[in-house]
């Protein structure tokens, strides 16, 4: 028997076929599917802390015996290393503390490694220092008088006669007072007669040359100290200092080097 197809109206509808190019539900998503994946963080491996050195400043050097370290705490005096050796910076802070500790008094105060005295205003004027401190081989000056440089000798060591200061050195004796500076010698022209050459500044600044009897041996000039080239000496707000062929000499507005056969006023 014949079956004739049924009109087109009257056929049911079906879903479409499965494609063969298309993808099953278990089939993976497309690479654009899928979310791109954050890039894993950079890991940089740390190095252990490292501890901050601290800078550490070298040892100041040491100054030699005549070295000025510069004005004292208080702007009053010239410190000096007078002998030994020592930074500056153990000068200046030796003599910083002795200013903080200083009571009055001429007692000996300890400072440190150090033993320091201070001179009462009579004796700062003949010495030209207000403080002395000595320790670990070292002698520490505050002088008030310092114009020259030089080694101050030790106060205790000067020869002093009616409280002036008398020192030889260079053939020379020389005087220091509240007048200044002078200085004598044999006369050079005739020795034998014990006459006695006198030089300095007068009073009012003069060069002066003078002359007079007597014999130097017996004089207070030749009874003073003998200093040698490098040692200063300060009193009356004059000083002296010697090198290896003069003494120089200052009143602070006059200024003298001599020796035994020169006298050169300046």
């Amino acid at each position: 028997m014949y079956l004739h197809p049924l009109p087109s109206q009257f056929r049911p509808t079906l879903p479409p076929l499965p494609s063969a190019t298309a993808s099953s539900s278990s089939a993976k998503p497309t690479p654009s599917s899928v979310p791109a994946e954050s890039p894993s963080p950079t890991v940089v491996e740390q190095s252990p802390a490292e501890t901050p050195v601290k800078a550490v400043n070298p040892p100041a050097p040491s100054v030699t015996a005549g070295t000025s370290c510069g004005p004292s705490n208080t702007g009053r005096t010239t410190l000096v290393l007078a002998e030994g050796s020592a930074p500056c910076n153990e000068v200046q802070q030796t003599f910083a503390d002795f200013n903080a500790q200083f009571q009055g008094g001429i007692a000996p105060v300890t400072i440190g490694d150090y033993t320091c005295r201070s001179y009462t205003p009579e004796d700062t004027k003949i010495n030209g220092r207000t403080v002395s401190c000595t320790g670990k081989g070292n002698r520490l000056e505050a002088m008030t008088v310092y114009p020259l440089g030089g080694t101050p000798l030790a106060a205790e060591s000067y020869y002093t006669s009616r409280g002036d200061v008398y020192f030889r050195a260079q053939g020379i004796g020389c005087h220091i007072g509240d007048f200044g500076v002078d200085c004598e010698r044999p006369n050079l022209d005739d020795p034998m007669k014990g006459v006695i050459q006198f030089f300095g500044h007068s009073k009012q600044g003069i060069p002066v040359i003078g002359s007079g009897g007597g014999n130097p041996g017996s004089t207070p000039y030749y009874d003073g100290t003998t200093l040698s080239p490098g040692q200063s000496i300060s009193a009356f707000g004059s000083a002296c200092v010697v090198d290896p062929t003069y003494v120089t000499c200052t009143n602070g507005s006059q200024q003298l080097s001599a020796n035994a056969t020169e006298f050169i006023p300046q």
